[in-house]
């Protein structure tokens, strides 16, 4: 179906076997489109929660360097001994530095590793912290 045709279409266009992709979905719960549209993105979502949904091709991440040799669970464990803890936050603290729309640069200024700004930009966002409880 043409461009033209799609655009006055009310309801969006079944792939084969009758399936939506979730960006057709998305478009549908948009503009009104399919009545099932909703409920059946919030089954798509629940599905995939926790899913692997992307795959490096063989060789592509080391050529890129995103080779990291620990498992998740050695990541998820243990910091870096050559990366200093700048500050830990509770999940209050997390809450308001996300409520304060700044987890991206939050992340961005512990990039860099300057922990004033790193204690300046957490504290803008209201959150109480320790620098006693292993900032660095």
């Amino acid at each position: 179906m043409g461009v033209g045709r799609r655009a006055g279409a009310g309801e969006p266009e079944a792939r084969a076997g009758g399936s939506y992709s979730p960006p057709d979905l998305l478009r549908a719960c948009r503009d009104g489109a399919l009545a099932l549209a909703p409920s059946l993105f919030v089954e798509y979502v629940e599905a995939m929660h926790g899913r692997h949904m992307f795959q490096w091709s063989a060789g592509l991440a080391a050529v890129v360097g995103l080779v990291d040799e620990r498992s998740d669970q050695e990541v998820a464990e243990g910091v870096d001994q050559g990366d200093p803890v700048l500050v830990e936050l509770d999940g209050a603290g997390w809450a308001a530095v996300r409520q304060a729309g700044g987890i991206v640069r939050l992340l961005d200024i512990a990039d860099v590793g300057d922990a004033e700004a790193v204690w300046r930009f957490v504290a803008a966002c209201k959150v109480r912290y320790s620098l006693t409880a292993r900032a660095v």
